[in-house]
C-alpha cells in the first residue's frame, strides 16, 4: 500500500505570517514536521527557494532521517512565469504539472489530504481547490489568525484542530484512513 502523501499548505514568506500573528513559528513548524515523520507520512511541497515549504521540508528531513520522502510539485512546462525561483533538485522525487495556473489543482489532486499552516493568498487557492477534489484539510489553529468565513467553510472539507490534537488525529488517520475522520 502506498504511504499517504500529505500536502503541506504553507506560506512562502514565513516572516510575513509571523509579523501578522505576533510570534515565531519555527518551533511549531518543527513539531508538525516531527509528528509527520514519527508517524511515517511522506510530504508534498512546492519547493520555492528560501520559502516556508523548504524550511518545513528541512525540519521534516531532520526528523525522518532518510526514511521518508519529500515530494515536490513542479510546473515544468510553464512558459508564462517559469520555474527559476524553484529548487527543482531539493526534493527526493518530483511530480510535474503543466503550469502555475494549474499547480493548486495538481497539488490537491496529488495529496492524500492536506495540512494547512497558513492563510496567505496562495494557500487559500490550494484550500479552495480541495472542494473540487473532495480532499480533507486539517487547519492547525495556531498557524492562522481566525477561521474562514462560514460561506467558504460549508463548501470545504475542513477540520480545525490544535497543534496538541494533531498527533492523535494523524494516528487515527493512519489507522482508519482520512475518510473516517469526522
Amino acid at each position: 500500500m502506498r504511504r499517504p502523501l500529505v500536502g503541506i499548505i504553507i506560506a512562502s514568506k514565513i516572516k510575513n505570517v509571523e509579523n501578522i500573528l505576533g510570534f515565531n513559528l519555527e518551533d511549531m513548524l518543527k513539531q508538525v514536521a516531527q509528528i509527520l515523520a514519527d508517524l511515517g507520512y511522506n510530504i508534498l511541497i512546492i519547493p520555492e527557494k528560501n520559502s516556508g515549504s523548504i524550511l518545513f521540508a528541512n525540519f521534516f528531513r531532520e526528523f525522518s532521517k532518510g526514511r521518508l520522502k519529500v515530494f515536490g510539485l513542479i510546473p515544468n512546462k510553464d512558459k508564462e512565469f517559469g520555474i527559476k525561483h524553484l529548487d527543482t533538485k531539493f526534493c527526493d522525487e518530483n511530480i510535474y504539472c503543466n503550469s502555475w495556473r494549474s499547480i493548486a489543482a495538481a497539488f490537491v489532486a496529488n495529496s492524500s489530504f492536506l495540512i494547512c499552516l497558513s492563510y496567505t493568498a496562495g494557500c487559500l487557492v490550494e484550500l479552495c481547490q480541495s472542494k473540487y477534489w473532495k480532499k480533507r484539510v486539517l487547519v492547525v489553529r495556531e498557524f492562522v489568525s481566525k477561521t474562514l468565513p462560514k460561506e467558504a467553510e460549508q463548501q470545504l472539507y475542513l477540520k480545525y484542530i490544535s497543534l496538541r490534537e494533531l498527533k492523535p488525529i494523524l494516528e487515527l488517520v493512519k489507522r482508519y484512513g482520512i475518510k473516517k475522520l469526522k
